[in-house]
């Protein structure tokens, strides 16, 4: 089954690496959203939906995951 992963960043420049960290982790047939903070109303909306307190963060099937161990386990 895919996942749906969402990533919320701050800055596209310095979250780069994370989020190239997370497309690797992620299964060929997982959908991948990447929200940037103040880019649209969406991060926003998705923000408040998830209460997500740090950035960045990763969401997996609307869950907040620790990014850190998602990429550890894949290694």
């Amino acid at each position: 089954m895919a996942a749906k992963i969402e990533v919320f960043t701050q800055n596209l420049n310095s979250d780069y690496l994370l989020i190239e960290e997370v497309k690797a982790t992620a299964c060929s047939e997982c959908e991948m959203m990447i929200y940037h903070e103040g880019e649209n109303n969406e991060f926003a909306e998705k923000v408040d939906l998830y209460s997500i307190q740090l950035l960045p963060s990763v969401v997996i099937n609307g869950r907040i995951v620790d990014h850190n161990k998602l990429i550890k386990a894949k290694k």
